[in-house]
């Protein structure tokens, strides 16, 4: 019983990189899953998901930090800034923050059975996390809410959010959807 404690501790320490990486091959479409693999994906890494779970991404931008940091500081405070992430965004919504291979900072909620957030409560937790992150990160960001999407096309909102991300070039401290992105080239 022992060993398999030591073991159950130390898979519950890595699930966070185990769950990052399985997200990052999601988006970079490295594994284009079949439903049966990826349901067999999700149980192993022990995601409360299923494939039809929508997905909610938010994508978390650092437009400026206000103060110098060494490298290893600033490491510490996207580390800070993520904790923050989880926190504000997935008090009542189960899900996880991860970065991609790019090292952008992601939000994933995951709304399995549950009703998707309006514009306005996003808005809402968004600016809260923005207000926080200028008050107590020394920076500005913007969020960049994607549409909720199964699984198997997350990927493409993904894409859309990064593009969205690298057209902005004026606005700070902002909230930007890809709703009312559609359309606009």
């Amino acid at each position: 019983g022992e060993t398999y404690r030591t073991y159950a501790k130390l898979w519950e320490a890595q699930k966070p990189l185990l769950v990052e990486r399985f997200w990052q091959d999601i988006l970079a479409e490295r594994i284009v899953p079949a439903r049966e693999q990826l349901e067999q994906q999700l149980s192993a890494y022990r995601l409360p998901l299923d494939p039809d779970t929508d997905i909610l991404p938010v994508l978390l931008s650092v437009e400026h930090w206000h103060k110098e940091f060494s490298l290893r500081d600033e490491e510490m405070m996207e580390y800070a800034l993520r904790n923050a992430a989880a926190e504000i965004f997935l008090k009542d919504v189960p899900g996880h923050v991860i970065r991609d291979r790019g090292g952008i900072t992601f939000v994933l909620m995951y709304l399995q059975g549950r009703r998707i957030p309006e514009e306005g409560e996003m808005l809402a937790v968004c600016r809260e996390y923005i207000d926080a992150c200028s008050r107590f990160f020394y920076c500005s960001l913007s969020c960049y809410v994607g549409d909720p999407v199964p699984i198997a096309r997350i990927a493409e909102t993904y894409h859309a959010l990064i593009e969205m991300e690298h057209n902005n070039v004026t606005a700070m401290k902002t909230v930007l959807f890809q709703r009312s992105h559609r359309g606009v080239p």
